[in-house]
């Protein structure tokens, strides 16, 4: 698996978790943290886990703000939200 992650604006994201979701195979995963209502966020992050061969991964590490990641790292981003958006 290759893990990985997105910095973007929230009107970005939700176009990025709907690309996510249309070329998703079972193995991977998309996971945002979200804010609590009434808070508000300057950026949102979106983290992903890929297989070598996926079509998500292609158009992902095209990005100019994609960043891969540890295994370590991106559970310990994951296990530190309570709140998010997944795909």
């Amino acid at each position: 698996m290759i893990y990985g992650k997105i910095q973007t604006n929230r009107a970005s994201l939700k176009k990025y978790l709907a690309i996510f979701t249309k070329h998703k195979t079972g193995e991977e995963r998309c996971i945002s943290p979200r804010s609590l209502p009434g808070q508000i966020q300057a950026f949102y992050v979106a983290l992903f886990s890929f297989p070598e061969d996926s079509v998500n991964l292609r158009y992902f590490s095209k990005m100019k703000s994609f960043q891969e990641m540890s295994t370590e790292s991106y559970e310990a981003e994951c296990s530190g939200t309570k709140h998010f958006w997944e795909a």
